[in-house]
């Protein structure tokens, strides 16, 4: 519930009931459960404006995924936490702090074997690369982060026609080279 009402904007709805999960999870001694929840709160947190918050509870879940038994391995849910502190740091100015963060996040991803967190990384880093200014390195990403959300890994097919205003992958009037750019991405290696 937590998660629908932060993605309706109900802030106050997100966190009572993040932070209901947490305390039934933390009661019931379940370890996955209780960071759920805690994303739960640390997401509510960034959206709604609250970076220390967020940051806090996000720090948290790097802690305890830092005190598991290294023979587990790192959790499924570390590339997240760390592309949203990427968000974080760039939301705040420190781009170079934004950048460490998503190419941790790519690094465990990578690791991981987590296409989509792929993805997540390389658009965040996409993201650092334009508030940078590097809108060529930022196109490129993007291509890859496409390429890394594909089954195979590949590229989409060729597409046909002129993209529109409501196609997400090319903005209205990028042209021909952003296309280019984001297809040079695409072909990057991003497993």
């Amino acid at each position: 519930m937590g998660w629908i009402a932060m993605e309706r904007g109900d802030y106050a709805a997100a966190r009572a009931h993040s932070s209901e999960a947490l305390a039934l999870a933390n009661q019931q001694g379940a370890p996955l459960l209780a960071a759920f929840a805690t994303m739960g709160l640390a997401w509510t947190a960034r959206r709604a404006g609250d970076l220390d918050t967020a940051t806090t509870h996000l720090r948290s879940l790097l802690d305890a995924a830092a005190d598991r038994d290294s023979e587990a391995g790192q959790p499924l849910y570390v590339p997240s936490v760390l592309v949203e502190l990427g968000h974080i740091a760039e939301h705040r100015g420190e781009l170079t702090v934004a950048a460490d963060h998503h190419r941790e996040a790519l690094r465990v991803a990578r690791g991981l074997g987590a296409a989509r967190d792929v993805a997540a990384a390389l658009t965040g880093l996409a993201s650092t690369a334009a508030a940078s200014g590097d809108h060529q390195e930022a196109a490129t990403l993007l291509g890859a982060a496409d390429a890394a959300r594909q089954p195979t890994g590949k590229p989409h097919g060729r597409r046909t026609g002129r993209p529109g205003p409501r196609d997400e992958r090319h903005p209205r009037g990028s042209g021909r080279r952003f296309r280019g750019l984001l297809r040079k991405g695409s072909s990057h290696e991003t497993r």
